[in-house]
């Protein structure tokens, strides 16, 4: 994991089980409206509570995080969804296996670069993925915490085309009030 201090920071108040399922129930809606008829991973589920949002959409979904714990969070409350430990930068899937994939609220974490390349690799061509970028997290105080030029960004998704971008800003209040400036991406596998 990267920026563990950053991570540590938020931690407390399990406070991401309390965001709304909108990006979700979005993904879901642009899905289905482009045919889709495959596997979702949700890359980073936490407890699963997006894992559900898709499943009851009809979309066969895998919630995948790297905490056990979550994992068993997930499995516990939504025993009928499908679960399992695994890790965004090497992932158990084989090359061109997977339909889409969503990962919200992770990549900030993770080996952007291994992530990235790992998504392009398990992604069939033509498929999709929605990925939160924060440009920035900033706490009550306006200290900084976290920051991304989004050119950087786009330079990590150069293997994608980018099908969707929305600019986005959400407020937490736990454990403290803090920002995100997220910059939302719908990326697609080229067929190619």
């Amino acid at each position: 994991m990267q920026n563990e201090e950053l991570y540590r920071k938020y931690l407390s108040g399990r406070h991401w089980d309390s965001h709304f399922t909108a990006y979700a129930q979005g993904f879901a809606d642009f899905l289905l409206s482009n045919g889709f008829a495959g596997r979702l991973v949700d890359l980073g589920c936490g407890s699963g509570r997006d894992v559900v949002v898709f499943r009851s959409r009809g979309i066969e979904v895998l919630g995948v995080d790297l905490s056990a714990e979550e994992i068993a969070t997930a499995r516990s409350g939504y025993p009928n969804c499908q679960f399992e430990v695994g890790d965004a930068e090497q992932l158990n899937f084989d090359d061109c296996s997977i339909g889409a994939l969503f990962m919200i609220n992770v990549v900030h974490y993770l080996d952007k670069h291994r992530a990235l390349e790992e998504a392009c690799r398990v992604l069939k061509p033509g498929g999709f993925f929605l990925i939160h970028f924060n440009t920035m997290i900033a706490d009550q105080d306006g200290r900084v915490d976290y920051a991304q030029d989004e050119s950087e960004i786009l330079k990590l998704t150069r293997n994608f085309e980018v099908v969707r971008k929305n600019s986005l800003v959400r407020v937490d209040s736990r454990p403290i009030v803090h920002t995100h400036a997220i910059l939302e991406l719908i990326l697609k596998r080229p067929l190619g």
